[in-house]
């Protein structure tokens, strides 16, 4: 094996220049070829006297550079290797420059590539990215491609520190296969007065936010996401902003309807009872009341239904009154019979 003078030369005075020498004063040794590799034994420290490493840079960066013939630098790839040899699969990593800005990171060990953090116990897990493409945090077997077992905060802040409210909005956009942004999917967007807008984006029509039994496969509430109607238990809403397949309890609710107050108007012409017996005949139900399989079929209005059997009541109040004046007439005559 031939020694190489030329190296000595030149890493004596670099070693010399980051107060090295006395460490690298040693022989580097390689065949008598431009393009062979040369080596050597023992630590290189640039910039440490006392190396613990076999490279040791101290207050410097380390530099991998490709060029191209000449002296212009080209777009080629520039390597470093940590660890075993990543073409035999063995355990290490590899950072690759390719070029055209990209970094190509790799981890051939089964387990992905690891990101630890160290502290009192030794070293503490924090993400990792599986082999399969997966992505854990805090979690060291994702199974979705990005698994997170914890909290997520989505965050706008200024540059005055957390906790301070920044000039723009965080969201979240949840997109189906191959999906552009605002098509099919979903999307969470806060805004400045301090809701939480939920959006639909969809290029098919009708699109709709849907609620589902994950054991079962049933649904169980629907949104439309082209007119907002609402349906639980069905996805046919027939056009009502809320569509029930099933039982409602509640200690209240408010109707807003019109009401029957003009029954007693002076202007208001109460049907002969002669008329509303005829209909009650003819019809089976009161004049202007459902009939039953109206009621069946298409439900009740419970607004107007309402207003309906008020009118009924103020009316059949209004024949009270006019049966009882005829009531004191005949009893008058029949007292001055007497």
């Amino acid at each position: 094996m031939q020694k190489r003078p030329i190296y000595n030369m030149m890493l004596a005075g670099l070693l010399l220049a980051q107060g090295a020498l006395p460490v690298f004063s040693q022989q580097w040794t390689g065949p008598n070829n431009t393009n062979a590799p040369i080596y050597r034994t023992g630590f290189i420290g640039l910039g440490v006297s006392t190396p613990s490493q076999h490279i040791h840079i101290r207050n410097g960066n380390l530099f991998l550079e490709n060029f191209a013939s000449g002296a212009v630098i080209a777009k080629q790839s520039a390597t470093l290797y940590l660890g075993g040899v990543i073409e035999k699969n063995q355990n290490g990593m590899r950072l690759f420059y390719g070029g055209a800005g990209n970094i190509d990171v790799r981890a051939p060990h089964p387990s992905g590539l690891l990101f630890n953090v160290d502290n009192t116990n030794g070293k503490t897990e924090r993400m990792r990215i599986s082999a399969n493409g997966n992505i854990g945090i805090g979690n060291a077997n994702p199974y979705k491609l990005l698994s997170v077992n914890g909290d997520v905060a989505l965050a706008n802040y200024n540059i005055s520190g957390a906790g301070n409210q920044g000039n723009g909005f965080s969201g979240l956009e949840i997109l189906g296969n191959n999906q552009a942004p605002t098509r099919r999917g979903i999307s969470l967007d806060p805004d400045p007065k301090g809701s939480f807008n939920f959006y639909v984006n969809s290029n098919q029509r009708p699109a709709a936010f849907n609620f589902m039994d994950g054991a079962a496969g049933a649904l169980l509430m629907t949104i439309n996401a082209v007119d907002g109607n609402v349906g639980i238990g069905t996805t046919n809403t027939a056009g009502y902003k809320l569509a029930v397949n099933g039982f409602v309890r509640a200690k209240k609710v408010v109707v807003e309807t019109g009401w029957s107050d003009f029954v007693f108007y002076d202007d208001y012409q109460l049907m002969p009872l002669q008329q509303v017996e005829q209909h009650i005949r003819e019809k089976g139900h009161l004049p202007e009341i459902p009939a039953a399989i109206e009621i069946e079929t298409n439900g009740a209005d419970v607004g107007r239904l309402l207003q309906l059997q008020m009118q009924k009541i103020e009316e059949l109040t209004l024949y009270i009154i006019e049966q009882n004046k005829r009531i004191e007439a005949l009893e008058k005559e029949i007292k001055d019979l007497k």
